[in-house]
């Protein structure tokens, strides 16, 4: 939909089972993200002739429950967060790729795998000139429980790659979100499943 005073339709998507949207720019061109519950990830790019977006990727990656980008030193990097295997089993690992500049699409060969477990949504933010990810896990088949804990990472640059650092006491986290005091403390927002948890 694009707003004109109202929200007017301009172009539908064929995805199916699609669980999450996510918008980026890159050396000055749009695109568009989708994942899927059941297929794959699709990757889109704006034309700004047709004024449309047209599919130039597809990733098999089925579970697939949310998608954040963000950059770091040059790099464009895709986080998808999965929510389980195939086989419903939550403790299984989202995905980190890198984007390649020569064909201008993301690279199938995977920066790192990470141990999640139902992980729903990701997020990152900078701090002191470090990057930060938030993955929000909200399930865990193995214990049979909701009550799992979601995972604080820190980029490593020499490593290319996330480390764990610590655990945030979460209960069936939906969603995350970050939110600037006015006094300048950066706070997390957290949906659990039954409650709403906020940390600084």
């Amino acid at each position: 939909y694009s707003w004109r005073g109202v929200y007017e339709l301009v172009q539908t998507f064929s995805v199916t089972s699609a669980t999450s949207w996510y918008s980026f720019s890159w050396n000055n061109i749009d695109y568009l993200v989708v994942s899927s519950y059941t297929s794959s990830i699709h990757l889109f790019q704006y034309n700004s002739t047709s004024l449309s977006y047209t599919a130039i990727q597809s990733i098999s990656q089925a579970r697939a429950f949310h998608l954040h980008t963000f950059s770091t030193d040059g790099q464009l990097y895709l986080f998808v967060c999965v929510f389980s295997d195939v086989t419903g089993d939550t403790d299984t690992n989202s995905l980190l790729y890198e984007w390649d500049g020569t064909a201008g699409l993301f690279s199938e060969q995977l920066v790192q795998q990470v141990v999640t477990r139902g992980a729903t949504q990701a997020v990152s933010f900078e701090s002191n000139n470090t990057l930060y990810l938030i993955v929000a896990n909200s399930y865990d088949t193995a214990q049979q429980t909701a009550d799992t804990p979601s995972t604080l990472y820190q980029w490593s640059a020499a490593n290319t790659r996330f480390e764990r650092i610590s655990s945030i006491n979460t209960n069936g986290a939906q969603s995350v979100s970050l939110a600037n005091g006015t006094d300048g403390t950066l706070y997390l927002l957290v949906t659990n499943s039954s409650s709403l948890f906020v940390s600084a």
